[in-house]
């Protein structure tokens, strides 16, 4: 009777931009098998003590063939080139020019890239490669010093890189905005 150790993201199911909770591998004493895609894998009997017990990431570099692409502007989200590129965002083109995926680094508490997070734009599929977990700095978090008066939270990367081009670019627009909203409301009370 095998017995499980583990779950974990199903590579088959990953490629295909599925497992987005990275649990439908069950990893058992002897083998693995994906519930969703039927993946299977039986461990070589010389090796078989050679697989993660724990729930610390091993640190997995394949995520390094998939960071790849341009940093092209998001022209629906009115996201600039300049912006992807401060964030290290990368975006793949089909081969009619549209925009097929974006790539979001991730970075560990020392401020190194350590895994991606991809969307696929036409099916708003997410997955995760490398470690991209909870113990991570927060998306774009690495390219601010601590010990701001401001905190600005926002619910995706995409939202994330539009709030910094609000706040930074148009800061005086969006407070003009506030005090007009303030002398409308009191005019109309």
């Amino acid at each position: 009777m095998s017995e499980l150790i583990h779950r974990e993201q199903c590579p088959q199911c990953s490629k295909k931009g599925e497992d987005n909770k990275k649990d439908n591998l069950a990893v058992y004493d002897t083998h693995s098998h994906c519930y969703k895609c039927g993946y299977h894998f039986v461990f070589n009997s010389a090796k078989k003590n050679n697989f993660r017990t724990s729930k610390t990431p091993v640190q997995d570099d394949t995520w390094k063939e998939e960071y790849k692409g341009e940093y092209h502007p998001l022209t629906d989200r009115r996201i600039r080139g300049e912006t992807l590129e401060k964030y290290k965002v990368k975006v793949e083109l089909d081969s009619d020019g549209n925009v097929a995926k974006h790539h979001y680094p991730y970075y560990n508490q020392d401020g190194d890239m350590c895994g991606i997070k991809t969307r696929i734009v036409k099916k708003k599929k997410f997955f995760g490669k490398g470690i991209t977990s909870k113990d991570n700095k927060l998306f774009g978090q690495q390219l601010y010093k601590p010990g701001g008066i401001t905190l600005t939270i926002c619910e995706g990367e995409l939202d994330a890189m539009s709030a910094t081009k609000c706040l930074v670019t148009n800061i005086i627009l969006c407070q003009s905005i506030m005090v007009l909203t303030v002398l409308i409301i009191s005019k109309q009370t």
